[in-house]
């Protein structure tokens, strides 16, 4: 924030901090705070005292920090009032007495205290005990020597000079873990750098301490390093010409040049960073090679807790993207049998009260790592696994995780996390999906999203072996470590716990819930549980949901939003909605689609004038003469008098253009399309759509809306054409369809006329940047389907799409 400590000031606060505790020489007291200048104060106290501070996590529950307490029995814990809660859970399942001290409570001016300097500590004593962030187990206390720390600040600030005194460090990442605790506080204060706090994670936060503060060194982790570059590739991709500049830079490759031309990205991070540092887990190649692009150094690093942390680094103007540089000059490495091994200065004493543990991996001075790694021709270390990790399918071959997980994340920016495990002997997923995304790019499915955008276009690019053959979508967070790595041996318990956690919560007893589960069972043919997230767990689209809040209002008589359904995202909450709303009513009847449709309001439709079917007929004369006039209309004398809904299947974004360019022109001027708000954005396209039939329409906001003006095109007797999937098909063969054209048919009592678009998918496949020439592509208009009372929605729907199916030529699964 606003508050400076000079070093003058620093060493009054330690010597305060060391006299309000007493402590044996080489006893352990637990650091247990969020990073502040306190947590400083408390660490070199404990330094000054000849104590070892053993920093832990302050996020970790009751149980794990009892875990360490027990394990090291420290005297003392400090502790903040944010930690406080957890710390006396803990203490209750402690053995032995522990004196307590709350850093909110003492004082902040040190200003009458002697300074006292601090004696370098002992080398080769226990400095400081650092527990195993448990990504395969329980943790372990790993003892680093003040010795194993020199070798790693002595290997990148003397022959080697990334950090320098002039540096401004942000300390950022939590102080409890090795890389920022070396990095950003203890090589930093050895040099006399400076080190800025930052207050948060958020983006605001984060630019704002790099702008305050001129920040020169930025430790990060990949996960940081990846939500940074997906927001501003985001700003990119948005205009063709920062695009083409993105691209053009990527080509030169010159730090100067793009400098110049993305001086206002410097600017954004402060203007003055000399290096991006990236450690605790593997970075992606294509998040460092767009910083490249940027103009930014960007190094990966390679080490872990037992070796303080680093075992290699890259050298500055010698970065090689895809590797973690070259081994530290304090140590040696080998590769033994694919593993990394590590010998030198920087390697930690042994695992605190654990010798087999520690004679596991400490080998004749070596210390086998446990990853997988390769040096290149120029001597770079390359990593390439985690041995613990890498999953061995039945047929014996091995698959890296780690290389899968970017892969995936790499297709889309609708992925908020992902993790990939071996379970029933086939590789699996576990997507958490980015929901606000999703919304804002109006993905109407999102199971059908992932199957068919994500796990479908990534099992194509990949051996046989290498494929995902079942995907699980969740809401809870991938388990990770603080610094990102993901706990594997917690994924197969977040697949089978989910439904266990569902079943095991509490149904709320209210008669409002009793209603609405059985409502929702009816409808998704789910079992439902309290806690089951809409769009996720029960795969509600945003018709799905208008049905929702028609059930809703004519249930309880609540008028709910759509966008109340962002926090009200379960049965759960929903019906704490439902509770906390004034008025309610509990008069179950069944939702009146009839009513809620012909009892609409007059609305303005736009109107078909000389830039429609100009350029309807321009485009009939391109599509026609790039398709080398292969295009075949067939049926339209099935097509009857107005009004009446034409429903496609949807191959490629050429099928709208299709069916203009095969309607004659009185008809046209009779049909209107309904088309998402993001592709008509453009003035020339709003000017077209006012003019060209076009209704513009938002499928995450006013759907329910659009549905009436969808009635009232079919009430003032035009037409209608709608694309039930929702969406492309990604294979040509059609999927779901939805109910809105059936809804719309029977209440409105008008024919439905299916049409079988038969080719387009190999003309434009979904994804491809061009389109084919000289494609074959029939549009069949079929036989109507009348609409009849006492046919339901469902019926009707699947009648449609089977009529489609019996006439399409369906490629080969």
């Amino acid at each position: 924030g606003d508050r400076t400590i000079l070093y003058s000031e620093l060493l009054q606060a330690i010597s305060f901090f060391s006299k309000i505790y007493t402590i044996k020489k080489k006893s352990t007291a637990v650091i247990f705070a969020e990073n502040r200048p306190e947590w400083c104060f408390s660490f070199y106290s404990l330094v000054l005292n000849k104590a070892i501070p053993v920093p832990v996590d302050f996020m970790s529950k009751a149980d794990d920090l009892a875990y360490i307490m027990n394990d090291n029995k420290p005297e003392v814990i400090f502790y903040s009032d944010n930690t406080k809660a957890e710390m006396e859970k803990a203490l209750k399942k402690v053995k032995h007495k522990v004196k307590k001290i709350n850093l909110d409570s003492l004082k902040k001016d040190y200003s009458k205290e002697k300074i006292k300097e601090i004696p370098l500590p002992a080398p080769h004593d226990v400095f400081a005990i650092l527990y195993t962030s448990g990504t395969t187990g329980s943790p372990k206390g790993v003892m680093l020597t003040w010795d194993n720390l020199l070798a790693n600040i002595e290997s990148v600030s003397g022959e080697v000079p990334i950090f320098i005194p002039d540096d401004v460090f942000i300390i950022l990442l939590p102080l409890h873990h090795i890389l920022p605790l070396v990095s950003t506080m203890i090589a930093a204060l050895y040099l006399g750098a400076e080190m800025a706090f930052c207050p948060g994670f958020t983006g605001d936060e984060i630019m704002g301490t790099l702008q305050k503060h001129k920040v020169t060194m930025f430790i990060g982790v990949p996960r940081l390093y990846l939500m940074i570059m997906k927001g501003i590739r985001e700003k990119i991709n948005a205009s063709i010409i920062k695009k083409t500049v993105f691209r053009l830079a990527g080509l030169i490759n010159s730090k100067s040049f793009s400098k110049k031309i993305f001086h206002e990205v410097h600017e954004k991070f402060g203007g003055h960073i000399r290096y991006f540092v990236a450690g605790g887990a593997a970075l992606d190649r294509s998040v460092g090679r767009d910083f490249t692009t940027l103009g930014f150094d960007i190094m990966e690093g390679f080490g872990l807790t037992e070796t303080a942390p680093m075992i290699s680094a890259p050298r500055p103007g010698q970065i090689k993207i895809g590797t973690v540089g070259l081994p530290i000059i304090r140590n040696e490495v080998k590769i033994v049998d694919g593993e990394i091994l590590a010998k030198g200065r920087n390697v930690m004493k042994g695992y605190y009260k654990k010798k087999k543990e520690t004679d596991e991996v400490l080998i004749d001075g070596w210390f086998h790592t446990g990853d997988l790694g390769e040096f290149d021709k120029d001597g770079y270390l390359k990593i390439t696994g985690r041995k613990k990790e890498i999953i061995v399918l039945p047929n014996g071959k091995k698959i890296n995780p780690n290389e899968v997980e970017m892969k995936l994340q790499s297709y889309t920016d609708k992925v908020a996390d992902v993790a990939v495990l071996m379970k029933d002997n086939i590789l699996q997923a576990i997507i958490k999906p980015e929901i606000n995304k999703m919304e804002s790019d109006e993905v109407v499915n999102i199971e059908e999203f992932f199957k068919n955008d994500l796990i479908k276009k990534y099992n194509n690019e990949v051996a046989p072996y290498k494929k995902i053959m079942k995907m699980h979508l969740t809401t809870q967070d991938i388990p990770r470590t603080r610094l990102g790595k993901v706990q594997r041996f917690k994924l197969e318990e977040l697949i089978d716990d989910k439904n266990k956690k569902f079943e095991k919560a509490t149904d709320p007893l209210s008669n409002e819930y009793r209603i609405l589960k059985k409502y929702l069972e009816k409808e998704t043919g789910k079992k439902i549980f309290a806690d089951d997230h809409l769009e996720v767990d029960l795969g509600l689209d945003s018709l799905d949901k208008i049905s929702l809040l028609v059930f809703i209002k004519s249930e309880f008589g609540i008028e709910m939003a759509e966008s109340d359904f962002s926090s009200a995202s379960t049965p759960r909450l929903i019906c704490s909605f439902i509770n906390d709303y004034e008025g309610k009513k509990i008069s179950p009847k069944k939702t009146n689609w009839s009513a809620l449709l012909k009892n609409i309001a007059d609305v303005k439709l736009p109107r078909s004038r000389f830039p429609h079917l100009a350029v309807k007929n321009i485009l009939q004369f391109v599509i026609y003469l790039y398709s080398g006039f292969r295009i075949k209309a067939a049926g339209e004398e099935n097509i009857p008098a107005s009004p009446y809904i034409i429903s496609a299947n949807h191959q490629s974004h050429l099928d709208a253009l299709l069916i203009y360019a095969v309607l004659k022109n009185r008809i046209l001027r009779k049909t209107y399309v309904f088309a998402k708000e993001k592709h008509f954005k453009s003035w020339w396209r709003k000017f077209y759509a006012n003019r060209g039939n076009v209704i513009i329409m938002d499928v995450q906001k006013d759907i329910f809306d659009s549905i009436q003006k969808m009635a009232q095109v079919l009430k003032s007797g035009s037409n209608l054409i709608i694309f039930p999937e929702g969406t492309r098909s990604n294979d040509g063969i059609p999927g779901n369809f939805k109910k809105t054209f059936a809804i719309l048919s029977r209440e409105m009592n008008v024919p439905i006329v299916p049409v079988a678009i038969d080719g387009s998918y190999k003309a434009w496949k979904a994804g491809s940047r061009f389109i084919k020439p000289f494609r074959h592509i029939d549009v069949k208009f079929l036989v109507p389907v009348y609409p009849d009372k006492k046919m339901s929605y469902d019926e009707i729907s699947d009648k449609v799409r089977s009529r489609i199916v019996e006439n399409l030529t369906l490629p080969k699964k």
